[in-house]
């Protein structure tokens, strides 16, 4: 007797609406009180409980869409946030790059001026020697 489904008073709308949807059928089945307006009043709580059913699957389905239109919006904005960031760096080694090759020419101008200033110390002291060398023949033919 303690069944919901055998119960003989009329249950009210917040134990139609607790128990089972499985026990609400054997209710109506069963019929134990014996009243026809509880059919009606059986089917309008599984009508409600449909109602409540679909309003908690719309709410699931609004989130569930929203989570897919922010991981869609991810997916369009992340590669080019992704290539900006790529570029940036990409710029950035170029900048070092042409830096350091800046530098190494002025490196190069630098040797290539000391070279040059080098020359002409050797071409001065082959001349010197020339002189000391004409010199010294001059002294020796003598």
């Amino acid at each position: 007797m303690n069944s919901f489904a055998e119960k003989k008073e009329i249950p009210t709308t917040d134990e139609y609406l607790k128990v089972s949807l499985n026990e609400v059928l054997d209710r109506l089945n069963k019929n134990p009180s014996g009243v026809q307006s509880e059919e009606a009043f059986v089917h309008a709580v599984i009508t409600v409980r449909n109602a409540m059913i679909t309003e908690k699957l719309t709410k699931w389905l609004i989130g569930l869409t929203a989570v897919v239109a922010i991981a869609t919006a991810l997916l369009v904005v992340v590669p080019f946030i992704a290539s900006s960031l790529e570029d940036e760096k990409m710029e950035s080694k170029i900048a070092e790059t042409q830096a350091v090759h800046e530098s190494m020419q002025l490196e190069v101008v630098a040797l290539k001026s000391e070279v040059l200033e080098l020359k002409q110390a050797l071409s001065v002291l082959n001349n010197q020697m020339q002189k000391h060398s004409d010199q010294l023949n001059k002294d020796t033919m003598r």
